[in-house]
């Protein structure tokens, strides 16, 4: 096993690496996601013995190194298009683009001779988004390496052991945590109950008596400042309730998840919901 390891590190060289990241998850990876070349691009990897190499969060190609890809016919520029499609139906719920299921996201480097972050901005934007007739969130990724024969068509080529790094980066949504309380009780009593955290830093008791879509009656209460929605939060809420009966009455309160990021149209502002049942 030594030994084969050792050719195949001493036969290949990493032409390029492809990542994606998203600050939503605390490692900064984002690893649903699935990347496949065009047939084109399939054919073209093959002729200049080109392997790709999916990753956890990206791709990488991998060039053998062989005397005869520095001979001229192998010089040029050398478009490859691969394609991805996102494999997470929480995607547009924790991040911040366009809220709609069905989006095509572009993608293309400006040059091949420095790493290179492929969207202007510092997140991914409205600017790489075309409309799309494909359920969900897909993409493509063009690029165009080889300018100057750096790679292949000249001797030089050959012992070039530079690695072009490119990558996408996802920005999370920024969030309001909105807590909805409910009971199995025909009248749910919540004048007395309020919000704070381990400290008694604060004490949120102006609620919000709403129906959810399923006819089902809440009381809401909202943390009024504005989070970027993240994988493990390090707050700690907790419900009381001021009750001369009841004054050791604290019920911690969970977190959100994705599945519970939605758009409220009435109130224009995305909401994690939390669902608590008292």
């Amino acid at each position: 096993m030594i030994k084969n390891n050792f050719k195949y590190r001493s036969n290949f060289k990493r032409l390029l690496d492809f990542n994606v990241y998203h600050n939503f998850y605390n490692d900064n990876i984002l690893r649903s996601i699935n990347f496949t070349t065009s047939n084109e691009t399939r054919q073209t990897l093959k002729n200049y013995e080109i392997l790709f190499r999916p990753s956890d969060n990206g791709f990488s190609l991998l060039s053998k190194s062989d005397p005869k890809l520095g001979g001229p016919s192998f010089g040029g520029e050398i478009s490859l298009v691969f394609n991805f499609k996102i494999n997470d139906n929480t995607f547009i719920n924790k991040t911040d683009i366009p809220f709609s299921n069905n989006l095509k996201l572009v993608f293309k480097n400006t040059q091949d001779q420095n790493d290179e972050k492929l969207h202007q901005s510092f997140f991914v934007d409205e600017q790489c988004i075309e409309e799309s007739d494909e359920d969900g969130v897909t993409g493509t990724i063009a690029l165009t390496i080889n300018s100057s024969n750096q790679f292949f068509g000249t001797e030089e080529s050959v012992t070039n052991n530079k690695t072009l790094k490119y990558s996408i980066s996802f920005n999370a949504r920024k969030v309001k945590f909105r807590y909805n309380f409910y009971s199995q009780s025909p009248v749910l009593d919540f004048e007395k109950y309020y919000l704070t955290d381990e400290i008694s830093s604060f004490k949120l008791n102006e609620s919000k008596n709403r129906f959810l879509a399923s006819g089902k009656s809440v009381f809401s209460i909202e943390l009024p400042e504005e989070v970027v929605a993240i994988e493990r939060y390090s707050n700690k809420v907790f419900l009381k309730k001021e009750d001369e009966f009841f004054t050791s009455f604290s019920k911690y309160l969970p977190h959100p998840t994705p599945n519970n990021i939605s758009f409220d149209f009435s109130e224009e502002f995305f909401y994690a919901d939390i669902f608590i049942k008292i």
